[in-house]
């Protein structure tokens, strides 16, 4: 089994073209900012971390994005949001530093459990933080250096900080962590560090890879096969041994000369990678499927930009994000925000409106109005009623999001405009 699966991964990189790229989507973000870091906590609500302390929010599944205001008392010093990870559509931490040259002095990490109503300081050991990776709401581990230098790993049990485990006291930070279940883990980091824990974080075990380079990030395929990235040429590399050896994945991804920086892996076993390319620096992706793992590429010919992180809504829907303010995903927004779905017309009036709306379609179970900065100013359970008659003289003026949800849960957006 083994030998088959060094024959798939050798397979030469597939180049498809101009074909592809129509199934990459540009969605305009409107800022020119560096986005650092995504995830989503549902497939209607996800995070960007950008450059400046700046925190975005989508709740209609990627499509719109508006800002988050996070209180400057609870997070102080002014720095970049590096790392973000949701857990649920409400629960989740992002992670301060500087994204182009980290400290390991004064980092901050925060975490939010009413999707970015309220937040409240992180419980962290180390002062250098550079990511965090949770394994549930409540437990989970950040990862960075320690302040005089040094890889670091916290370790967080019920929100509260349990122990520090010091890995080297070189300089450099554990830039990436990816975990197969709540006890088997890997970090990984500068000076191609790689560290290997079976018992949930009590004790990490040294690797020895055979490539120097950083390793930006790292991702379980299964309880065997792993993907990295590593600030290198070859980019792309893999074990198919639980992490004792790694090799690069085909001599052939160098054709561009890219250079990766972040990758997820899909429910459905499709590996995704994202950089840029060292020739022209373009912003890449690369892809592929278990099945053969050839790979697939898209170039979003945007030169000196590059993507940073990559993020999944669902098994399918990808979002890739970068330098510049540039979100691209694998499918066009079709039907995510339409009066009309395959099964009920929706009409929604007046829009724009003054003090009212009526919305009117079929088995209406339950209506949600959102504020474009994600919050639920409104919730109304229905009982399958075919229109309904809200009342909105408390609102301020400003653009909304309505939500309606149907008896066989169908979901449909509309926008509104209010203006009293």
């Amino acid at each position: 089994m083994k030998n088959t699966l060094l024959i798939l991964l050798s397979v030469c990189l597939v180049f498809t073209g101009t074909s592809q790229i129509p199934s990459w989507t540009k969605i305009e973000s409107s800022t020119q900012l560096g986005l650092n870091s995504i995830s989503f906590g549902s497939e209607s609500v996800g995070y960007i971390g950008a450059d400046g302390g700046t925190l975005f929010k989508t709740i209609d599944g990627g499509e719109n994005w508006s800002i988050i205001l996070i209180d400057s008392s609870i997070v102080g010093i002014p720095m970049d949001i590096v790392d973000v990870e949701f857990q649920s559509a409400t629960h989740g931490y992002i992670v301060y530093n500087y994204s182009q040259n980290p400290i390991s002095s004064n980092c901050k990490a925060v975490f939010t459990r009413d999707g970015g109503l309220t937040w409240i300081q992180a419980p962290v050991g180390m002062c250098g933080l550079l990511g965090v990776h949770m394994t549930d709401t409540a437990n989970g581990y950040f990862f960075g250096a320690s302040c005089f230098g040094g890889l670091t790993i916290d370790k967080i049990t019920n929100r509260s900080f349990v122990n520090t485990t010091y890995k080297s006291w070189s300089n450099g930070f554990l830039r990436g962590m990816d975990f197969y279940n709540s006890s088997y883990g890997i970090t990984v980091g500068d000076f191609g560090k790689v560290y290997r824990t079976i018992d949930a974080g009590a004790n990490w075990d040294t690797i020895t890879p055979s490539f120097p380079q950083t390793f930006n990030e790292i991702k379980f395929v299964n309880d065997s096969l792993i993907f990295a990235v590593i600030d290198s040429i070859k980019s792309i590399v893999y074990s198919t041994d639980s992490g004792n050896t790694w090799q690069p994945h085909v001599n052939s991804l160098t054709f561009f000369r890219p250079v990766m920086k972040s990758l997820v892996v899909s429910s459905l076993d499709t590996v995704y990678a994202v950089g840029k390319s060292s020739i022209g620096s373009s912003a890449m992706i690369y892809w592929g499927h278990h099945s053969d793992w050839s790979w697939n590429i898209f170039n979003s010919l945007q030169v000196n930009h590059s993507f940073n992180s990559v993020a999944m809504s669902n098994s399918t829907r990808v979002f890739a994000v970068g330098d510049s303010g540039i979100i691209y995903t694998n499918m066009d927004f079709l039907t995510s925000i339409d009066e009309n779905s395959p099964a009920f017309k929706l009409e929604v009036y007046p829009n724009p409106a003054s003090t009212f709306i009526t919305i009117k379609s079929e088995k209406i179970k339950e209506i949600t109005l959102y504020s474009m900065d994600g919050k639920i100013v409104l919730e109304q359970a229905t009982q399958s009623s075919t229109q309904t008659k809200i009342d909105l003289p408390y609102l301020p003026s400003g653009m909304y999001l309505l939500k309606v949800t149907h008896e066989d849960n169908t979901i449909q957006f509309k926008k509104i405009a209010l203006h009293l």
